[in-house]
Formats: structure tokens, C-alpha cells, sequence
């Protein structure tokens, strides 16, 4: 789930720092909530490990789009 406070301290410290946050809340979220599975073309994937953290396969399955995120910054 995303913590909107530690959200908020992160864009702080960063913008305190010229450091370039990048927002991955879009690969995990949606405006309702943070789903547990995710449907897509290629059929239903499993998002998180446990309640922190990805599953292994999920971050495989996002890896292109999260690489789209960091291009601009790379």
C-alpha cells in the first residue's frame, strides 16, 4: 500500500537535495486503491509478496514500463 506521508517526506528530502524523484504509484496503483492482482492482456498477475513488497514476477512483468519512467532521468 502506499504511504502517503513517507510519499510526502520522500518529495521533500528529495526536492531539498536536486534529487529527481521518480513516481512508480501509477505501476502499483490506481486512484481507488492499490489492487492485490492486476488484469491484463496476457492474463491476471499477483502484485504483491506480501504487504510491502512486489512479487518477483510482477516486477519482471513491469520492468518495461519501469524503464520508461527512468529514461527521461537516466
Amino acid at each position: 500500500m502506499i504511504d502517503v506521508v513517507a510519499n510526502t517526506g520522500e518529495r521533500k528530502v528529495a526536492a531539498e537535495h536536486l534529487v529527481t524523484l521518480v513516481d512508480i504509484t501509477p505501476l502499483l496503483c490506481t486512484s481507488k486503491g492499490c489492487p492485490l492482482f492486476v488484469r491484463a492482456s496476457d492474463g491476471t498477475h499477483l502484485v504483491y509478496f506480501d504487504i510491502d513488497h512486489l512479487n518477483t514476477y510482477y516486477s519482471t512483468w513491469v520492468g518495461r514500463a519501469m524503464a520508461a519512467l527512468l529514461k527521461p532521468v537516466l
